[in-house]
């Protein structure tokens, strides 16, 4: 069923401000001294695409006759990162903390850290799926920032970030590999190519993905070929 010029308005105008959301709360885990990543390709990367889909989405809005969609920023959902360490939580705190009391006469710690829980989860828990650390964060807050996680071995906390990053690795690569296959992109013609300029060539070629990303891509393609 075609949607009408109010239906489509009204969703370009929801899809404008969930993108802005986002990147606001990218912005959030960064600060003048601390800067916690919520992607494996990087917030500057994230925010880069989001910039160009914001640009996109307010082209719609001018004529209103179709639907615009994130579509760039949408597909670095797989790049989310799962768990940030107690550290840069504690550092963000730290910074939280003292613009709070500063700007808004907070006097205690644990007064604002609970506080914070509560603004986040009421404004932002629709942003939990998208970021998982957000949601991370808020439990930190909210129980005296002990969770049962950071009180793994470092040992275990690197074994798992690695199995972490290995799934999302295999699922990326899976989208990837089958993308390239369907457009005859010849990734072992790009194997002297440094990674900057194969993600620059993927990217013409319609596929979004970042340099670092383009890089172990390339690497798990090539590695491929040569166990065949």
């Amino acid at each position: 069923m075609e949607k009408s010029n109010d239906e489509i308005k009204n969703q370009n105008f929801r899809n404008r401000h969930d993108l802005l959301d986002k990147m606001s709360m990218v912005q959030y885990f960064e600060t003048t001294t601390v800067k916690i990543d919520l992607f494996f390709c990087g917030n500057n990367h994230y925010i880069e695409q989001a910039e160009l889909d914001l640009k996109d989405i307010r082209l719609a809005e001018k004529t209103n006759q179709r639907i615009q969609s994130a579509t760039r920023t949408n597909s670095l959902k797989i790049e989310n990162i799962h768990e940030a360490e107690v550290s840069d939580f504690k550092a963000l705190l730290e910074v939280k903390f003292y613009e709070a009391r500063r700007d808004f006469g907070f006097k205690t710690k644990d007064e604002f850290a609970l506080h914070e829980a509560n603004e986040l989860e009421l404004r932002s828990s629709k942003l939990f799926n998208w970021f998982p650390i957000l949601e991370q964060w808020v439990r930190y807050l909210r129980t005296g920032r002990k969770i049962e996680k950071f009180n793994h071995s470092p040992q275990t906390r690197k074994a798992n970030a690695k199995k972490g990053g290995e799934a999302k690795l295999d699922k990326g690569y899976g989208r990837f590999k089958e993308w390239a296959d369907q457009n005859n992109v010849d990734v072992l013609s790009y194997q002297n190519v440094s990674n900057e300029n194969f993600s620059t060539a993927v990217n013409d070629k319609g596929f979004e993905i970042s340099a670092k990303t383009a890089g172990k891509y390339k690497k798990k393609y090539l590695s491929e070929r040569q166990n065949r």
